[in-house]
C-alpha cells in the first residue's frame, strides 16, 4: 500500500518552471523552495495513511558559521511542509566531518555550539519539531563504532586514492593531492 502511495505521489510530479536548475545536495545546503510540492506532497495530504508508516526524510549539514537565508527560512518551510504531510524528518549534524574539514579551526566544541545555534534559529523561525529528529554524527558513530569503522575500512579498501582526490572538491579544497591533509582521505571514506 505504501509503495502504491509513493508511486502515485511521484508519478504526479509537478515541475517548478521558475527554476530549471537542479537542487543542491552539497553539505550545508538543503532542499530548494517548493521541493515538497515538486514531489506532489501537499500539507493537506497524509503520506502515512493506511499502513501507518511514515516517509523518512533526511538532510545533513556541517555546522560552520552563521546561517544563511536558505538554511534558515527555506529549510523551515520545506521541513514544515513535509512533516505536515506526514513525513518524519531527520537532520544529521555532521560535527565530526566539520572537524575533519577544519571548519571553525577544527574546534569540536565550537562546531557543536554552532550546531545548537542552527537548531535554535530553526525553532525561532517556526520549525515544527513534532516529527523532527536531530542526530549528531559524533554521538551516533560512538553508538555503533564496530559497524561504522568496519564500513569506513571497507570503503577505504575499495576506493582508489585518485577517486578520493576527486572527492576533495566536495570539501571545498582546491589544493594539489600532495598538499592535502590526511583528514581529506577519512572525510571521503
Amino acid at each position: 500500500e505504501l509503495k502504491d502511495l509513493l508511486r502515485s505521489r511521484f508519478s504526479k510530479r509537478r515541475v517548478n518552471h521558475s527554476s530549471l536548475t537542479p537542487p543542491s545536495f552539497s553539505p550545508g545546503h538543503g532542499m530548494r523552495p517548493g521541493t515538497a510540492g515538486d514531489l506532489g506532497i501537499n500539507a493537506n495530504d497524509s503520506v502515512g495513511a493506511g499502513g501507518g508508516q511514515r516517509i523518512r526524510c533526511y538532510d545533513g549539514f556541517e555546522p560552520s558559521g552563521r546561517m544563511h537565508i536558505a538554511q534558515g527560512v527555506q529549510k523551515v518551510l520545506a521541513v514544515n511542509r513535509l512533516t505536515a504531510a506526514g513525513c518524519s524528518f531527520t537532520f544529521w549534524i555532521a560535527d565530526w566531518f566539520a572537524q575533519l574539514n577544519n571548519k571553525l579551526g577544527g574546534d569540536l566544541k565550537k562546531i557543536q555550539t554552532v550546531g545548537r545555534y542552527f537548531i535554535e534559529v530553526w525553532k525561532s523561525l517556526g520549525m515544527d519539531l513534532t516529527n523532527v529528529t536531530f542526530l549528531w554524527a559524533s554521538t551516533e558513530i560512538n553508538k555503533n563504532p564496530d559497524k561504522y569503522w568496519s564500513l569506513v575500512m571497507d570503503i577505504a579498501r575499495h576506493t582508489s586514492l585518485a577517486r578520493i582526490n576527486r572527492c576533495q572538491t566536495i570539501m571545498g579544497r582546491n589544493q594539489s593531492a600532495e598538499s592535502l591533509p590526511a583528514s581529506g582521505v577519512m572525510y571521503s571514506c
